[in-house]
């Protein structure tokens, strides 16, 4: 007995202190919480509250945050000159402004002007401290989240994600909305005073990259479907990629030249045969991938089909993979912009890719077949799937395979973005 109370005795200090622990651990979560519920504008003056605002520069008067840009170019490989032109935009490189630390009238914060919540995300990411208005902070987190940016949409989109947030600029991508006059106006500002100067390193999914955002962004909602119609541009694209079958002799006046495709687990007297319409121009061809590619299958005749005038969402760039590299300012060819994702939600197992959308399901399962027939190895693991979308052009039936990895589905669009179906990568948060 006596021995069990005095060990008890011994324990009840480790336990106390463990209890504690977590005590101000729930503390602090609840403050995060509460924190995160404010609204932009108040989380900035909590936060400035409580700064010091007595910051020493860094560097001489000419360039007080000089050394801090060197080093946060260095940890995060992106230009010095990346970061300078955001800053000067930005805050104009003023940690005050009329006696008070530089703050807009949304709640952005510092020298790179970063909203908190985003402030918090790049802190709590890369070991930063818990005041956004300190200019080391602040500086680390603009230039991490210039990577994550650049990572995800290339340049010059790491500038309207940069300025309107990845969500909006994703809106815009996907032809939903139109981007803020602001963000048209800070990429012009920008973007040609960072022409020609790139980091050393490029993303891993470069080659499979299929967008690019122009310096001067026209205002409204993305051109594409207003610029051409969908079908003309699929069956440009067809014309350019597909190489045609010798004709196929039949009892008539005139010959007819068919291509004879089969869509796995689809019915062939399901898919309606439609009139080829009439070949275009071959549009001039990008340089291929530079990868093995799989030999294509043989073709079995079994039933006729023409793959119909799809109308296929423009691709969008997508990518993975926020590491920190050395940095380097080089100037290079620009590169194609990357594959899009949404920076805070990525899930290994959950991408997918979508080949096309169509006008009617008939159409886009047979482009599902077309897809899996070339890409099998890739697609082995997702899942074929029929999305209806209505549109202001109607309805239409996206062709997708889900639940794919991420090195899948970039493996699948790096066969397919040259075939007649086209492929862009879908991250989870766009599905």
């Amino acid at each position: 007995m006596m021995r069990n109370l005095a060990e008890r005795t011994r324990r009840a200090p480790k336990l106390a202190a463990r209890l504690g622990g977590v005590a101000v651990l729930a503390l602090l979560s609840a403050c995060a919480s509460h924190e995160s519920s404010l609204p932009p504008t108040q989380q900035a003056a909590n936060y400035a509250a409580h700064s010091p605002g007595d910051y020493t520069a860094p560097g001489p008067a000419s360039d007080p945050w000089g050394p801090y840009i060197e080093q946060a170019s260095a940890r995060f490989d992106v230009p010095t000159r990346w970061i300078r032109q955001v800053m000067r935009v930005e805050s104009g490189g003023h940690e005050y402004m009329h006696g008070h630390l530089t703050v807009s009238y949304a709640g952005a914060m510092g020298l790179m002007q970063l909203e908190p919540e985003t402030y918090r995300e790049m802190a709590a990411r890369y070991g930063l401290g818990n005041d956004p208005y300190n200019p080391y902070n602040n500086i680390m987190a603009g230039t991490a989240y210039i990577h994550e940016m650049y990572q995800i949409y290339g340049s010059p989109g790491f500038l309207a994600a940069y300025n309107a947030g990845p969500g909006r600029l994703d809106s815009y991508l996907d032809y939903k909305q139109p981007l803020p006059d602001q963000t048209r106006q800070y990429v012009a500002m920008i973007a040609p005073n960072i022409q020609g100067v790139y980091p050393a390193s490029q993303p891993a999914a470069v080659d499979v990259a299929m967008n690019a955002m122009p310096n001067q962004i026209r205002p409204g909602i993305r051109g594409g479907y207003q610029d051409a119609s969908t079908e003309s541009l699929n069956a440009s694209q067809l014309a350019a990629n597909t190489p045609l079958p010798a004709p196929v002799v039949r009892p008539v006046a005139a010959p007819q030249v068919e291509t004879a495709m089969i869509a796995p687990h689809i019915e062939a007297a399901a898919a309606p045969v439609v009139p080829r319409a009439p070949q275009p121009q071959p549009a001039p061809r990008q340089a291929p991938v530079q990868m093995a590619m799989m030999t294509p299958p043989p073709v079995v005749e079994r039933a006729r089909y023409t793959p119909p005038a799809a109308r296929v969402m423009p691709p969008v760039h997508r990518n993975i993979g926020f590491s920190l590299i050395p940095s380097a300012e080089a100037a290079a060819p620009p590169p194609r912009p990357m594959l899009r994702q949404t920076a805070t939600r990525s899930t290994a197992t959950r991408w997918g890719i979508q080949v096309g959308a169509y006008d009617t399901p008939a159409h886009a399962k047979a482009a599902l077949g077309i897809a899996e027939l070339s890409a099998v190895s890739s697609l082995i693991k997702g899942q074929p799937v029929v999305q209806s979308i209505a549109t202001a052009h109607g309805q239409f039936f996206r062709a997708r395979f889900v639940d794919l990895p991420h090195e899948q589905a970039i493996a699948a669009c790096q066969r397919l973005n040259r075939g007649p179906t086209g492929c862009e990568v879908l991250s989870p948060a766009a599905q």
